[in-house]
């Protein structure tokens, strides 16, 4: 039955993406939300069902035109960028420490088809405001969909849905040390459809930032975009994770700043008043004692005695120092150019956990040990670049897409670097949103 299902989405996706190729990448977009990635391809385990449904959209590109998409790409900045970061990493593979380098272009290529390809994909695939359309929208209902469903997860305190796909695959996360770090100080959560907490905490983060400028923008159903806004931000707290907290509190901090010139005393004393009753019902109902908890530990995050006598788990203060500076004691015999792509997640394939290091739990560690000191030049290029082309003109009162940068951030230096295709779909979208408001009937050529 499964495989039927499975057969039928792939069916499903090929029929659409051929008629519009951003049909395609919302189908794309819609299963990387809403369906584990452990789910493999019927009749070719070896492909993973999100890399076969990348596949299905580059064959429409080739079907649908590959020369004007090829000019298209050629002529757009992120891409360039995109490629430079990635034929950089193969140009520094062979300088690299570690000796296995079939391993590492392995490595490499896997990344590049599942983190940059859906980017560079995105870049050639949205070409008018009814593609942007489709791609925002399908977003918006599948983080809904994925919310709705986390909150009925936290409620019943158990996910079947992702527990299925977990108990048929056979799969288990070496790289988390989730049995090292489980505490009941955390209590229950939630990962949605994601395979795990951590994967979510991920998802709400990068998409909060990016639903606050869609809704800034005016372009597309407020209501809508606030559902899910208020969906995430409940989401926040359900999935325990530290992380989140973190990063959008900071986006919060930076996002008031901003907008000082625009809000009066009447909307600070509301969002005041908002704040301290979240505060009182948290602080006041010993049902939420463990959220309780992690908002404490996570906005005093240097307290590592707080921390312990609060049980929550997770990296303490100390622990986050070293794995900065250990990383450089790893590539002592290598400084310049460290172990090579791939290497933290061979140690963790061998070792489940580093005795220092243990999951390289944060981008200012696995950047130094796969590429030395030169990981920081790379990552720093990689972030800025995206940021300076999400905002391709200097226009607004807010800047959305400093916002999203820094939350991302705070994010990557907390947890480290996963799922940057959403990060980079995310500038794709604020990219298009930018050039194609200055077009005056946003909705033209538009038929769902």
């Amino acid at each position: 039955m499964l495989n039927i299902l499975l057969f039928a989405i792939l069916a499903f996706t090929v029929v659409a993406t051929l008629i519009r190729p951003s049909y395609g990448l919302a189908c794309f977009i819609s299963a990387r939300i809403l369906i584990p990635e452990v789910v493999r391809t019927p009749g070719f385990e070896g492909l993973s069902f999100n890399s076969t449904l990348i596949l299905i959209i580059v064959i429409s590109v080739l079907v649908n035109g590959l020369a004007k998409t090829y000019v298209r790409l050629v002529k757009d900045s992120y891409f360039k960028i995109l490629m430079f970061f990635i034929c950089s990493c193969a140009v520094l593979l062979p300088f690299s420490d570690y000796e296995d380098l079939q391993f590492q272009y392995n490595s490499l290529i896997q990344y590049f088809f599942t983190d940059i390809l859906p980017v560079i994909l995105a870049i050639g695939v949205v070409k008018t405001k009814c593609d942007l359309r489709i791609v925002v929208q399908t977003f918006v209902w599948s983080t809904i969909l994925c919310c709705v469903y986390a909150i009925i997860v936290y409620l019943i305190q158990n996910n079947p849905y992702v527990n299925y796909f977990q108990a048929i695959t056979g799969w288990r996360d070496t790289s988390l040390g989730e049995e090292v770090w489980y505490t009941t100080g955390r209590g229950v959560s939630t990962s949605g459809t994601f395979l795990h907490a951590n994967g979510f905490g991920y998802f709400i983060s990068m998409s909060i930032p990016l639903l606050v400028y869609l809704q800034c923008t005016g372009q597309y159903n407020k209501r809508t975009i606030f559902i899910a806004l208020v969906f995430l931000i409940i989401n926040v707290f359900l999935c325990k994770k530290r992380s989140p907290i973190v990063s959008i509190g900071v986006f919060l901090i930076l996002w008031m700043y901003l907008k000082r010139k625009t809000w009066n005393v009447l909307l600070y004393v509301k969002v005041f008043l908002l704040v301290m009753i979240a505060l009182f019902a948290v602080f006041m109902i010993p049902a939420l004692e463990s959220i309780r908890s992690m908002i404490e530990t996570s906005f005093f995050f240097w307290d590592d005695k707080l921390l312990a006598a609060k049980d929550v788990g997770g990296s303490s203060w100390e622990l986050r120092i070293l794995q900065v500076a250990y990383p450089f004691i790893e590539i002592k015999d290598n400084i310049l150019f460290g172990k090579g792509f791939g290497w933290c997640s061979w140690y963790l394939n061998q070792y489940e956990l580093h005795p220092v290091l243990f999951g390289f739990e944060t981008i200012l560690s696995t950047a130094v040990c796969q590429f030395g000191i030169l990981g920081y030049l790379m990552y720093y290029m990689l972030f800025y670049q995206s940021y300076k082309y999400s905002r391709p003109y200097k226009n607004g009162k807010v800047n959305y897409q400093l916002l999203a940068l820094v939350t991302m951030i705070a994010l990557v230096v907390a947890t480290g670097l996963n799922y940057f295709f959403f990060f980079g779909i995310g500038c794709v979208i604020m990219n298009k949103q930018e050039i194609f408001m200055y077009e005056k009937d946003f909705h033209s050529h538009c038929v769902l």
